[in-house]
C-alpha cells in the first residue's frame, strides 16, 4: 500500500469574459418569421493556480499547479418558420460555430510537467421540422444533422496531433392525437454516425423508437407513460489519442476507438392537482448498453492509467415525490419532494450498486412587495462507473423587495456553517483508491446583498419564440 495525501492551501481564480449579439428579426404577421444573429463570445483565464502540501511516502513538500485559458468563438445563428397554410408550418435552424482554444497547463508534483494546446474547432449544425395538425393526428417530420471538425495540437510534455471528423445524421417522424380520455405519441427515427480520427473510423447506425401515453383519469388526476431508446456519444476530448498527466502517479488516456452507446429509458407519471395542492410521483428507470465506462490500468513501472472503454450495462432506477401546498391563497405556500437512487454499474471487472436519498423542502411567503423563503436540502449522491460523489448539503433563507424598476435582496445561505463542506468524491477501484473533501469558507455562513435596476428606453425588440435551439460549446480538449 503507497499513500499520498494532498491539501490545498492556498489558490486564487480569476476570470473575464466578454459577449457580445447582434440580432436581426424580420416577421410577417405570424405566418413568417426570419432571425439572424452574430454572437461573439471571449473568455480569459490569466493565471489561476493552486499550491499544494504533499506527503508522498515519507517525503512532504509543496506542489504548484498553474493553468491559463483563452478563447474566443463567433457563432451565426439563422431561425426561419414559415406557416404554409393554416394546417402546414416548417421551420428551419442552422448555426455555425467557431472556437479557438490556447491553453496552458503546469504541474510540479513529483517531477515539473507542462503542456499547451492550441486548438481549433468547427462545426455545423441544422435542424428543419415539417408539421401538419390532420384532424385525427399532428404529424410532425425532420432532419437534423451535425458536423464538427477538432483540432487540437498538443505542446511540450503531452504531444499529440489529435484531428477529428465527426458527422451525425438524424431522422425522424412523430404523430401526436387525442382518443378522449387518452392522449398518444407514437414516433420513430434512425441516426446514422460517422467518425474519423488519426487513421481511427467508425459507423454506428441507432433505431430511436418513442411512445407515449396519457390518461385523463378525472379533471385533477393525470397517468402518462413513456418510452424512448437513443444513441449517447462519448465526450469528444475522450476519443482524443492524446495522453495528459494529472499527478506523480496518475495519467488520462483518449480512446478514439470508443463507440457510442444504447439508453432506453422508461417514466410512469401520475399527478393530482387542485386549486390548492400540486403533488405528483413518478418512477423513472434507465439501461444504458454498451455505455463509456471508467476503466483504470496499472503499468509495470506503476503508472495508473485512467481511460474510458465501452463496458456491459449501467441501469438507473429512481423514485421521485413532489407536493406543494398553499396554506393560504396566492400568499404562504410550502412545498417538499424527495427521491430515491438505485445506481447500477455493470463493468468488465468491477460491479458497484448504490442506494441514495434526496429531500428538499421550502415556505415561501408572498407579501405585496416582499418575497420571504427559506430552503433547505440534504445534497445529492450518485455512483457512476467507479466514481462515488457527494453535492454538499445547501440551505439558505432569503428576502426579497421590489419597488417599481428596482429590486434589493438579502440572503443568508448555509447558517451558522462556516466551514462549508461542498463536495466529496470517492474513487472504488480494486488498485487506486481516492478520497478528496472540499470544503469552502465563501459558501459556508455567507451573508450577500444583491441590488439591480432594470433600465428600459427607447423602442422593444422582440425575438422570435424558437422551437429549436441548436447549440455547440465543446472544444474538444482533455483536462
Amino acid at each position: 500500500i503507497y499513500t499520498i495525501e494532498r491539501n490545498d492551501v492556498e489558490s486564487l481564480r480569476k476570470s473575464i469574459s466578454h459577449d457580445a449579439k447582434l440580432t436581426y428579426n424580420w416577421s410577417d404577421s405570424t405566418t413568417t418569421v426570419f432571425q439572424a444573429s452574430l454572437n461573439g463570445a471571449f473568455n480569459n483565464t490569466p493565471d489561476n493556480y493552486t499550491v499544494k502540501d504533499i506527503l508522498d511516502g515519507t517525503r512532504q513538500y509543496k506542489a504548484t499547479s498553474r493553468a491559463k485559458d483563452k478563447s474566443y468563438s463567433p457563432v451565426l445563428d439563422i431561425y426561419f418558420f414559415r406557416q404554409l397554410t393554416p394546417c402546414q408550418s416548417v421551420t428551419a435552424n442552422a448555426v455555425a460555430t467557431y472556437i479557438s482554444t490556447q491553453t496552458s497547463s503546469y504541474y510540479d508534483e513529483g517531477t515539473p510537467y507542462k503542456y499547451n494546446v492550441d486548438g481549433k474547432t468547427a462545426s455545423l449544425l441544422t435542424e428543419i421540422i415539417y408539421e401538419n395538425r390532420l384532424k385525427p393526428f399532428t404529424l410532425s417530420t425532420g432532419l437534423n444533422n451535425s458536423y464538427k471538425y477538432i483540432k487540437n495540437d498538443y505542446l511540450g510534455d503531452a504531444s499529440s496531433l489529435t484531428k477529428t471528423n465527426n458527422n451525425r445524421l438524424y431522422a425522424f417522424a412523430e404523430i401526436k392525437g387525442m382518443l378522449q380520455p387518452f392522449s398518444y405519441t407514437l414516433g420513430t427515427g434512425a441516426s446514422y454516425i460517422h467518425y474519423t480520427q488519426n487513421g481511427h473510423r467508425y459507423n454506428f447506425w441507432t433505431f430511436h423508437p418513442k411512445a407515449s401515453l396519457t390518461y385523463q383519469i378525472s379533471n385533477s388526476m393525470q397517468l402518462r407513460y413513456t418510452f424512448g431508446m437513443q444513441d449517447k456519444v462519448s465526450r469528444i476530448a475522450m476519443t482524443s489519442d492524446a495522453t495528459i498527466r494529472t499527478n506523480s502517479m496518475e495519467w488520462t488516456v483518449g480512446n478514439p476507438d470508443l463507440k457510442p452507446s444504447h439508453d432506453i429509458e422508461h417514466r410512469l407519471h401520475v399527478s393530482y392537482n387542485t386549486s390548492r395542492l400540486q403533488t405528483f410521483v413518478e418512477g423513472y428507470y434507465k439501461q444504458c448498453l454498451k455505455p463509456n465506462m471508467a476503466h483504470y490500468e496499472r503499468t509495470d513501472g506503476n503508472k495508473f492509467l485512467y481511460t474510458q472503454i465501452n463496458q456491459k450495462e449501467i441501469d438507473v432506477l429512481d423514485v421521485y415525490a413532489y407536493a406543494s401546498y398553499w396554506l393560504l391563497p396566492e400568499k404562504l405556500q410550502i412545498a417538499a419532494n424527495g427521491v430515491i437512487y438505485r445506481c447500477f454499474n455493470f463493468g468488465y471487472d468491477y460491479t458497484h450498486c448504490y442506494t441514495s436519498w434526496f429531500y428538499a423542502s421550502s415556505i415561501t411567503a408572498y407579501l405585496g412587495h416582499f418575497t420571504l423563503q427559506g430552503y433547505v436540502d440534504n445534497g445529492n449522491r450518485f455512483l457512476e462507473g467507479e466514481s462515488k460523489g457527494y453535492n454538499g448539503a445547501y440551505s439558505v433563507l432569503k428576502a426579497a423587495y421590489t419597488w417599481r424598476d428596482l429590486q434589493f435582496s438579502l440572503s443568508w445561505t448555509n447558517p451558522f456553517n462556516k466551514n462549508y463542506k461542498s463536495y466529496e468524491n470517492e474513487l472504488l477501484n480494486r488498485n487506486i483508491h481516492k478520497h478528496t473533501v472540499g470544503y469552502s469558507k465563501t459558501n459556508g455562513n455567507l451573508i450577500s446583498l444583491n441590488i439591480s435596476w432594470r433600465l428600459s428606453r427607447g423602442s422593444k425588440h422582440r425575438s422570435a419564440e424558437k422551437r429549436i435551439n441548436l447549440r455547440d460549446t465543446d472544444n474538444g480538449i482533455i483536462k
